[in-house]
């Protein structure tokens, strides 16, 4: 979702400027990045190890290492595993997709406590505690610094807001994935996928976007909408995903300083049609990650709500 490497080695690479750089200035999803790390996937303890990248434009990567990954994709005790596969194979096009839409995380716990035991971590964390009443997140340091809890929310038509802060926006980005499928890049079988609203002050122009996640990659889906992003500030955001038919989805998202009056208007709207992301519900995750060019530094979450879109 993020710059894997900075501009100078994609030049030196050959590579196209993609999604995560300060170039695609057309507005075009026309990059694409990998990952590839070795993870026990708890908390504190997953260790990135190598990054792999490619590029629509060239087909170009680079190369990974041999390691292996140890990440479990479990989920908390008395939750049920999520399985998006056996979701879309009983989900018949002309009725709606078995729903468990509502879900509320207010993280009211002593600072120091673990986020709550139905989020499960699945990759790249380095801390992911209880700060002041919100859901502390920080990255482990590598070329691809994404930190990724997960919980069942097995809805297709979802609407999410929740509250974040940055402590420095200009190597930082969150976002709240939904229909995702327990996955974490391409580090875990299944590789991840999913649709995500996200908010980063490092890219041209820092603002907000809609991204996916394909067969591991993450994709960002006709460049961003300029927004303002400061340090310090609490946020709030809210991201719809919609089934317009059995091919296509509609993903608008927006955020705006708490406190002030919600925009009317969605920032970024956008369609997609992923075939393997149509129609499934899955996990909502939250994700944090860290630009390079920056220190691992902490960012937080509070107050999100998941209920069916309108």
């Amino acid at each position: 979702m993020r710059p894997l490497v900075l501009a100078s080695l994609f030049t030196s690479l050959g590579l196209a400027a993609g999604c995560g750089s300060d170039g695609d200035a057309d507005g075009d999803a026309d990059g694409t990045e990998s990952a590839t790390d070795s993870s026990t996937g708890t908390a504190g303890t997953v260790t990135n190890a190598s990054a792999t990248m490619s590029s629509s434009a060239t087909s170009a990567t680079t190369a990974s290492t041999s390691n292996t990954t140890n990440t479990t994709n479990t989920t908390s005790p008395g939750s049920e595993t999520a399985d998006t596969s056996d979701s879309a194979d009983e989900t018949d096009e002309s009725g709606p997709l078995p729903s468990d839409c509502d879900f509320t995380e207010t993280f009211d716990l002593p600072d120091g406590s673990p986020w709550p035991a139905y989020w499960t971590p699945v990759g790249g964390i380095e801390t992911a505690d209880i700060q002041g009443g919100r859901g502390r997140l920080v990255p482990t340091p590598g070329k691809y610094a994404l930190a990724r809890l997960i919980t069942p929310v097995d809805c297709a038509d979802i609407e999410v807001t929740y509250s974040f802060e940055f402590t420095d926006p200009t190597t930082q980005g969150v976002g709240m994935y939904v229909r995702q499928n327990g996955g974490y890049l391409a580090l875990t079988d299944p590789v991840g996928e999913g649709y995500v609203s996200f908010v980063q002050g490092f890219m041209s122009p820092p603002g907000i976007g809609m991204w996916r996640e394909r067969e591991g990659i993450e994709e960002l889906i006709d460049g961003n909408e300029a927004a303002t992003v400061l340090p310090g500030v609490l946020y709030r955001a809210r991201m719809r995903v919609t089934q317009i038919d059995a091919e296509s989805t509609n993903l608008q998202g927006k955020f705006w300083p708490d406190g002030s009056p919600e925009p009317e208007a969605f920032q970024v709207e956008r369609i997609d049609s992923t075939p393997s992301i149509q129609g499934v519900g899955g996990n909502l995750a939250a994700d944090a990650y860290n630009s390079p060019a920056g220190p691992s530094g902490a960012m937080f979450f509070d107050d999100i709500v998941a209920t069916a879109a309108p």
